[in-house]
């Protein structure tokens, strides 16, 4: 588990990218009162709370086996954990796109 550079109580879990478009997955755990930001999505994202309970930004509850998803331009919400929490998320990019972007990041 990796601490989360700027999110304080965000730790990050790399699992896998399993081709140039995805899937990309990885877990994130949420010490209870930290919150994931939100954000305007250039990609497609399942987010699955495996346990724990969260509230997204909207006030909706998220209890353990809650799943969202979301679409390019779609506004992901921020996520405040209730108590300890473990997120899943699947990253995938729509097929016109031939490569992620980040592959072609080299420096």
């Amino acid at each position: 588990w990796y601490d989360h550079p700027e999110h304080k109580g965000v730790k990050v879990k790399p699992v896998g990218a399993f081709n140039a478009q995805g899937p990309i997955t990885f877990m994130v755990r949420l010490e209870a009162g930290a919150t994931l930001p939100g954000k305007v999505l250039r990609d497609h994202r399942i987010m699955a709370v495996m346990a724990g309970h969260a509230q997204g930004g909207n006030g909706q509850d998220m209890p353990d086996r809650t799943l969202v998803f979301s679409a390019p331009g779609d506004r992901f919400p921020d996520v405040t954990a209730k108590e300890p929490t473990l997120l899943w998320f699947v990253r995938w990019l729509w097929k016109d796109n031939p490569v992620a972007d980040f592959w072609l990041d080299l420096t």
